[in-house]
């Protein structure tokens, strides 16, 4: 009923370059709808990541259908059964997760999200770290039981994610971090004030790389630090100016798609901000 109620609609618009924007966004959401390609990875897509992950086992193609959808029998939820399996039967369930774990699970997906520049989401969510502590698996078929977890991640992450548990077994426990008052954002810029690398930064404090770009861009639009020359190499900013002039600041894709690809989105960023900081002067 919606496809039939949308198609009505851009079917009523008079301009025809418009119309024609309408059906492009209206094909966009009904392939990502019908699509059976990973979820998160079609949006990183759009938004103009392109992850080096090809499934992340997490949404409901990459993952196992919930028992709701598994009882339909409606046609989406055949066409979902027939591309996803269904997860194996945890071997024990646990009322709850032990806090004492869950931290030092949580510290543990930190250091991987930091180390790999990913989200921690993208590791394990919260519900599969909470099914993990609850389940504490000893083994890769174990971890396989695990919501979030499927063949893709129990490849890549299942030794660290056992030798961990056993850690915790050992005696180990999350490390105490010390509660700051400084404002993250002053954070960022009495690192740089140090001259610490965006890198360093990112490790100090235990943040993506792309946080912390987007920090430091943020502060230098908002006017409260200067451009570092220092950040990027001067061709690459000569050309990244000339690019933004031609095609404006709206969609920083569109800039990434129109420059050399060792052009990244995190210096396309920082000099956008160093053009608007310009224009309001």
């Amino acid at each position: 009923k919606d496809l039939g109620l949308l198609a009505f609609f851009i079917n009523s618009i008079a301009d025809r370059p418009e119309q024609q924007r309408a059906w492009t966004r209206y094909n966009e959401v009904l392939n990502f709808a019908k699509c059976g390609v990973c979820r998160h990875r079609q949006i990183c897509l759009h938004f103009g990541e392109t992850p080096k992950w090809p499934t992340c086992e997490m949404c409901d193609v990459c993952a196992a259908l919930p028992d709701w959808l598994i009882g339909q029998s409606s046609e989406p939820a055949q066409a979902a059964r027939e591309r996803t399996p269904r997860r194996a039967p945890a071997a024990r369930e646990i009322s709850g997760p032990d806090a004492d774990l869950l931290e030092f699970m949580r510290e543990w997906r930190r250091r991987t999200s930091v180390e790999l520049n990913v989200a921690a989401f993208m590791v394990l969510h919260d519900s599969g770290l909470e099914d993990l502590c609850r389940k504490k698996p000893g083994s890769i078929n174990g971890l396989l039981t695990v919501t979030g977890i499927g063949e893709r991640k129990a490849r890549l992450y299942g030794p660290a994610i056992l030798n961990a548990l056993q850690a915790f077994r050992n005696g180990a426990r999350a490390e105490k971090r010390e509660q700051s008052s400084e404002a993250p954002a002053d954070a960022t810029i009495r690192l740089l004030q140090e001259g610490r690398s965006f890198e360093e930064i990112a490790k100090l404090r235990d943040r993506r790389l792309n946080n912390i770009t987007d920090t430091v861009a943020d502060l230098v639009e908002r006017r409260r630090i200067d451009f570092d020359d220092r950040w990027i190499p001067a061709a690459k900013q000569s050309l990244i100016t000339e690019v933004i002039e031609r095609l404006g600041t709206d969609r920083i894709k569109t800039l990434k798609d129109a420059l050399p690809e060792d052009v990244t989105y995190g210096e396309i960023r920082l000099m956008v901000s160093r053009l608007k900081r310009a224009e309001v002067r």
